[in-house]
């Protein structure tokens, strides 16, 4: 697993970071995600690609005991579109949503 320096993973998991897709399967955003997105503010054709991708964002930072910022790279994703998508997400999720999305897992 390849932990960032210092930080302590947020849960016990049987897989690392290296499984870890850039953007989760369309399969997975069905089954978990799909809910979630429907209650988005914002319509939009971008909010799955944000889902997924914030979603992968997430479960490395689980495992890896990271930030998003420390996270993109473990996913090789720009850190700029790593917070971007986080930014843009979290603007439209209405009430507790971005706390459900964050405390998932």
């Amino acid at each position: 697993m390849r932990a960032a320096l210092g930080a302590i993973p947020s849960r016990d998991s049987k897989f690392s970071t290296s499984h870890v897709p850039q953007l989760l399967p369309l399969a997975w955003y069905h089954q978990f995600f799909q809910a979630f997105a429907a209650q988005l503010a914002v319509p939009s054709c971008d909010n799955t690609r944000y889902v997924r991708r914030a979603a992968a964002l997430k479960l490395v930072e689980m495992v890896s005991g990271g930030t998003v910022s420390r996270s993109a790279p473990l996913l090789d994703m720009p850190v700029g579109i790593a917070q971007s998508t986080v930014r843009q997400l979290r603007h439209r999720c209405p009430g507790t949503a971005w706390t459900h999305f964050q405390e998932a897992g």
